[in-house]
């Protein structure tokens, strides 16, 4: 019973997230690669939700209050004759909201790297495979009587899970999380520009040396000789 409420709990804990009103707010400036002028009339989509422009100094501001938890803050610029340019603001490398964009010029329409069908056949690659695999193995490994080292594997399962956002427009790493949750439900729109993909290591480590190596990871029980 002990077991089970601490399994409990660890779930509850994983899949825990804010719901607390927060305000996006950023500003910045957009600049020419090459000539380092400012470029004016630049879009500036905030993940799909809102849109900005720069003004004839280049530069853009925004700040406004969104209702509930809202993730990362990801922009997609754009602008005819550059190329389209993604960035994620929550990143380590890219906290700073006061920053200089530089666009690079571009011959013709630029089209992005990944269709966005892509994107939608990871989301349901990450809600339905992925996570059904956390969700058996982490059952598995909860009520085998025979588990060897149950909570360090549990405690993998449930929160050791890369997750990495690759671009849609040069399929760059925007971002990654090196803790996650095991279960796999947000929307491909909550990250819009990005390729979202996740490696349940915890969960791939533990039935390749479950079919390699059993005695690693389940005790086998000692046959008496008569």
């Amino acid at each position: 019973m002990k077991k089970i409420k601490l399994l409990f709990t660890l779930v509850v804990i994983s899949l825990l997230l804010s719901s607390c009103d927060q305000g996006v707010s950023f500003n910045g400036e957009v600049i020419d690669q090459i000539t380092q002028k400012p470029i004016q009339g630049v879009a500036i989509n905030i993940r799909n939700w809102d849109t900005t422009y720069t003004d004839s100094l280049g530069t853009y501001k925004f700040s406004k209050m969104h209702y509930g938890y809202f993730g990362d803050i990801e922009i997609l610029l754009e602008k005819d004759g550059y190329k389209t340019k993604h960035l994620n603001l929550t990143t380590q490398n890219e906290r700073k909201t006061d920053q200089v964009i530089k666009l690079e010029k571009s011959n013709g329409k630029f089209a992005n790297s990944i269709d966005q069908k892509y994107q939608i056949i990871m989301f349901y690659i990450n809600k339905y495979f992925l996570s059904l695999l956390n969700l058996l193995t982490l059952l598995f490994v909860a009520f085998h009587k025979n588990t060897l080292y149950r909570f360090n594997w549990i405690i993998g399962i449930l929160f050791l899970n890369l997750t990495l956002y690759f671009s849609i427009t040069d399929f760059h790493l925007v971002n990654f999380h090196l803790i996650n949750g095991p279960i796999y439900l947000q929307h491909y729109s909550w990250h819009p520009f990005s390729l979202k993909i996740v490696f349940p290591g915890a969960s791939i480590l533990f039935w390749i040396l479950y079919f390699a190596k059993r005695e690693w990871v389940i005790l086998e029980p000692e046959i008496s000789e008569e």
